[in-house]
């Protein structure tokens, strides 16, 4: 299994990151995407994934983080940025995005989003997107934009129809825990619906705790649950849903089976 979103470099991990490395190994969790929210932790993930052989990342500027400071430096920000980008443990762009529950203004949340698509197409890499009541707008702007690459959108919350754009426009849907809650009903029958060429399985680690776990932090050594939940709702083997999903996250991440 991959686990293509984990923060395992929050605070959060900071006490047994090792053990919990080592146990989601044992669960069979080979590879961890761990995406950048601020310019301040780049380097700290790109520490952590040097000495992990199981740990990728992707650098970006999460909507939560976006002050008016980012958008002062969004262009000075280009040649630290790239340094990163240009390691090879750098599997995409993210993870940024559009979130109306947030207070940063939208407006500056649009204008980051697209630097960062502009960033995706000049580095040839797939962007990880962060969309949160903001599906319309944020589809609007992946079309225009144009991405060769394509990406993921992380934590996919949404109905069939808005699931079926994504995936047309070349975007892979990242399913986590919500799955794992019987009252989640719209985006239970969109990964129903799908096919299993357009899912990838992630935990946003420490968040989204799985059904049962509520107030808990969450684990990437419970992806298996993940793996349960889509395999019955599709009726078919939990092994099968594993390769798939692995293929999946190869192909977008270029990892090439490494």
């Amino acid at each position: 299994m991959i686990d293509t979103h984990c923060h395992i470099d929050f605070p959060k991990f900071d006490a047994d990151r090792q053990a919990v490395l080592a146990s989601s190994l044992r669960a069979g969790v080979q590879k961890i995407v761990v995406p950048g929210v601020s310019a301040s932790q780049w380097p700290k993930i790109q520490a952590l994934i040097e000495q992990t052989p199981s740990l990728y990342f992707a650098v970006g500027v999460h909507p939560w983080w976006v002050n008016q400071s980012v958008i002062a430096k969004l262009e000075s920000l280009e040649s630290e940025i790239a340094t990163f980008l240009s390691h090879k443990k750098c599997v995409a762009v993210g993870e940024c995005g559009l979130d109306k529950l947030c207070d940063v203004p939208f407006e500056w949340q649009v204008d980051v989003l697209n630097y960062h698509i502009e960033l995706a197409k000049r580095f040839c890499k797939p962007i990880i997107l962060h969309s949160v009541k903001a599906h319309n707008a944020t589809l609007v702007h992946l079309k225009n934009g144009a991405l060769t690459h394509g990406g993921v959108v992380h934590a996919f919350s949404g109905s069939t129809q808005e699931a079926d754009q994504y995936w047309q426009q070349g975007f892979y849907l990242g399913i986590g825990g919500t799955i794992t809650y019987p009252r989640a009903n719209k985006t239970r029958k969109a990964v129903a619906a799908m096919p299993l060429d357009a899912l990838l399985l992630e935990t946003d680690a420490p968040d989204m705790p799985m059904n049962g776990r509520q107030g808990l932090r969450n684990s990437p050594e419970y992806l298996p649950e993940v793996v349960a939940v889509i395999a019955e709702l599709k009726n078919i083997s939990p092994s099968e849903v594993i390769a798939a999903t692995t293929a999946n996250a190869q192909k977008l991440f270029n990892f090439n089976g490494d």
